[in-house]
This record gives C-alpha cells, structure tokens and sequence, in this order.
C-alpha cells in the first residue's frame, strides 16, 4: 500500500506534530510520498490512499484546491482507490458555514454569526445585541491557522472593526464568542 500526504509548496513539509503519523505507516511498513497539492499530481495519483494533511495555503485559492481535490478523487476512483476526504467534504470544509450547516442539525457549536461580503456591520452594536460581554473572534469565514484573525476585547474593538472594514468588501468574515476552553 502507498499513501500520499498532501502538503504545499509554500510549506512542503508536515507539521511537527505528524511526526507520529510518518513513524506509524514506517512501522506498519506502509509506502508514503509527501507532496505538495500545488505541485505535481502524480504523486497523488500513484497512490492507494490520498490523505489531505498539511494544505495551510487553501485558503488563498480555494476553488483551485476544491478543483485538485476532485481531479485526484476522480483519478483515484478510476483504479479503486479514494481521496480522504472526498471532493464534496473538502468544498463544504473549506468555509466555515458548515458550522451553521452542523447547528441546524443540533450539533453544539460555539455560536457563529456570518457577516456576507459588501456588508456593513457595526461590531460593537453585534457583541452588545449577543450579549458576547467577554469578547469575541472576528476571522474570515474561508481561513487556517488564526491567520487575518482577532480576538476582541473591549479595549480592542476598535481593532477588530477595522479587520472588519478591511476584509469586508472582499471576504465574507464571521464574529463569534470568545471561549475560553477552545
């Protein structure tokens, strides 16, 4: 069995963390290629199992990386073999309006309010009307790794609002409760 693990060429290789992924397919004596989506297909496409891993730069071209991901499921599946996740899974995680998605199904979340692109919002009048005292994260909507993200505390609203009036016209953002156990 081969398995690739999908990386970026901004950051072609895993973070340290799946070290113990790396040292567990080594043991079970399981083929593993490390490669960028980015790069070439050809290590995705020569494998048994494609496993999306370290793909931190998605977020900056979405529709290219939904676009590689259903060319590598296609290719895959014509020899009886699979992405992980599937094409559809990785379009719907891509934004993160799958967490009202998981909330009208009853799913706990911590609560999200999304602000669509071109509108106008008066942040401070949102934290007060949700009664989110203790502050609150103002992120896009489509992100990784805390990247263009807020958090906001009374003395930092102005900040958050200008994130806000910064992304806004180009991005659809989102505002939820700052937890402190997440």
């Amino acid at each position: 069995m081969k398995i690739s693990l999908a990386t970026c060429r901004e950051l072609p290789q895993l973070d340290g963390d799946e070290l113990h992924l790396v040292r567990a397919l080594q043991q079970s004596g399981i083929e593993h290629v490390i490669a960028p989506w980015d790069g070439d297909d050809a290590p995705f496409l020569s494998s048994d199992l494609a496993v999306i891993r370290s793909t931190w730069d998605y977020t900056q071209r979405v529709e290219a990386f939904v676009a590689w991901a259903l060319r590598i499921e296609l290719g895959l599946k014509a020899r009886g073999k699979a992405l992980a996740n599937p094409a559809p899974v990785v379009r719907w995680n891509s934004h993160k309006r799958y967490l009202l998605d998981l909330a009208k199904e009853d799913i706990a979340i911590v609560p999200t309010v999304m602000l669509e692109r071109g509108s106008q919002t008066d942040l401070r009048a949102l934290l007060q009307e949700r009664g989110w005292t203790k502050g609150a994260v103002v992120k896009p909507a489509v992100s990784a790794n805390a990247k263009d993200t807020v958090r906001v505390r009374e003395l930092q609203i102005e900040e958050a609002h200008a994130l806000l009036l910064e992304h806004l016209p180009t991005r659809e953002m989102m505002v939820q409760p700052f937890v402190e156990g997440i």
